[in-house]
């Protein structure tokens, strides 16, 4: 599912654009996150409080707001 050479990630091969490689994270399932963002499959999810986010399943997080 998501891939890191430490160079670029990629989901499902496809690369994703913008991500640190260096700070990125798988947390569960469909998400993960890098240093400024989360991610849910190839989107970088907006509106998001990164520093207070958290998975509840594989398809569902929720943060502070």
């Amino acid at each position: 599912m998501w891939t890191n050479d430490g160079k670029s990630v990629c989901f499902h091969g496809k690369p994703l654009r913008g991500v640190d490689p260096k700070t990125f994270e798988v947390l569960l399932g469909n998400y993960a996150r890098d240093a400024q963002s989360v991610y849910f499959h190839r989107i970088r999810a907006s509106k998001i409080d990164r520093a207070t986010f958290r998975v509840l399943n594989a398809n569902f997080g929720v943060d502070s707001s």
